[in-house]
């Protein structure tokens, strides 16, 4: 996994830190930010370029920018000592009925 910073969504990553699911402000107040989770380091909202394995087999994804090969992402959570990426839910539970 390679964890290139990618500044062309910048500003989107963060938007979505600042409009996150309940979910995800659970899972990084109390287990992910500051440390807390065995003393990895963990970044939100991670904007970042990852490889494609082969270009030819998949179409143009829409975000696709630039001259380097890959595919324009923003994850959730990731730990890059780790080389952890954790995606969340889109959807909020909380106000889903049965």
């Amino acid at each position: 996994m390679n964890s290139h910073y990618n500044k062309i969504i910048k500003p989107l990553a963060r938007e979505l830190r600042n409009s996150s699911t309940f979910g995800e402000v659970i899972l990084w107040s109390k287990v992910l930010r500051a440390k807390q989770m065995l003393g990895y380091q963990f970044n939100r909202q991670f904007a970042m370029k990852i490889p494609s394995l082969q270009s030819n087999q998949f179409p143009q994804p829409p975000l696709q920018r630039g001259k380097e090969e890959g595919l324009d992402s923003i994850v959730d959570f990731i730990c890059r000592k780790l080389k952890l990426i954790i995606e969340t839910p889109m959807t909020d539970f909380r106000h889903t009925r049965a």
